[in-house]
């Protein structure tokens, strides 16, 4: 606790370890995602879920 117009400060690794959480926690969600897509048959064949699963661990490794 500061006092007043002060914030504790957060040096680089807490940052980066931050930062690295919410990267894991979307990636965990994006699957989740796939894996439910999978479960009600969204994609006929591999191919479709393969360039799905590309697509979205591109957006994935932007935020990494």
């Amino acid at each position: 606790m500061g006092f007043f117009g002060s914030k504790p400060k957060i040096n680089d690794a807490q940052k980066k370890a931050a930062v690295r959480a919410t990267a894991y926690n979307n990636m965990i969600i994006c699957l989740r995602g796939v894996i439910s897509a999978v479960r009600h048959k969204k994609f006929r064949n591999a191919e479709g879920l393969s360039k799905e699963l590309t697509r979205r661990i591109k957006i994935l490794r932007r935020n990494l």
